[in-house]
């Protein structure tokens, strides 16, 4: 019988390899298996987090990566964000992200691009301007900010689109927090007409321009945040799997 981290990823490959015609039935479905998952399903004791007496300390990393699975369709894993972090904002450049909180509790703040809201913004009135950390210009893109949404793990799973709350931060609250990710394709899977696609970005806010409405710039990722790596020790996700049913 399959455990239900499996179920998860069985799912998540048939949705995200689905086409247009089911992909939002599969969606749903995927949704409703990853609101399932707790800490006791993949084994996880974030214990190590809370136990970090300083994390200001340089060689702590804010955030720790546990890696569960990733093939050219999807990646899924844990984020364990230690209290009082962030992970600044970033993109996930024609991708969908899940994100279910399985403990603690975080806030994620999210933007759009190319909302009705934002096309008549001219973003090269800003590109003289310069980012409050003196990070020479770069990309720079208006956006309008979405929701301010507070998570924990009763909280039904969060859905980032391509298209649609795309760029985001997220924050803990009242001390560490442990979140299950996938994110479909991942990060640096190819795309055809642009092999840099799908790099990851992060941004600063220049200047709010308007209700909701802000200037975001492109910068380098932040000197303050880097990832450590947490081996996974739940169950083995490949075990049972029916490839022929996806």
């Amino acid at each position: 019988m399959a455990t239900q981290i499996q179920k998860v990823l069985q799912q998540a490959i048939i949705t995200f390899r689905s086409d247009p015609q089911t992909f939002m039935g599969n969606m749903n479905q995927l949704s409703a298996l990853i609101d399932q998952i707790t800490c006791e399903d993949i084994n996880l004791d974030i214990s190590f987090a809370r136990n970090v007496p300083d994390c200001d300390q340089p060689d702590v990393a804010p955030m720790t990566y546990i890696h569960i699975y990733q093939d050219g369709v999807l990646s899924m894993g844990v984020f364990v964000l230690k209290a009082n972090k962030i992970l600044p904002l970033h993109n996930h450049p024609d991708m969908y992200g899940l994100i279910k909180v399985l403990s603690g509790k975080i806030r994620v703040e999210s933007y759009s691009l190319n909302t009705p809201k934002t096309r008549n913004i001219d973003s090269k009135n800003y590109h003289a301007m310069s980012s409050p950390d003196g990070v020479s210009p770069r990309n720079i893109v208006p956006a309008e900010f979405i929701s301010s949404e507070v998570c924990d793990s009763f909280t039904k799973p969060s859905l980032l689109e391509p298209h649609n709350r795309n760029i985001h931060e997220i924050y803990t609250v009242e001390g560490p927090a442990a979140f299950l990710h996938i994110l479909a394709p991942p990060y640096n899977s190819e795309v055809a007409a642009n092999p840099s696609a799908r790099r990851c970005s992060f941004y600063t806010i220049l200047q709010k321009v308007m209700p909701e409405v802000f200037v975001l710039q492109e910068i380098e990722s932040p000197a303050w945040y880097w990832t450590d790596y947490y081996p996974y020790t739940g169950p083995d996700v490949m075990a049972g799997l029916d490839f022929n049913t996806m």
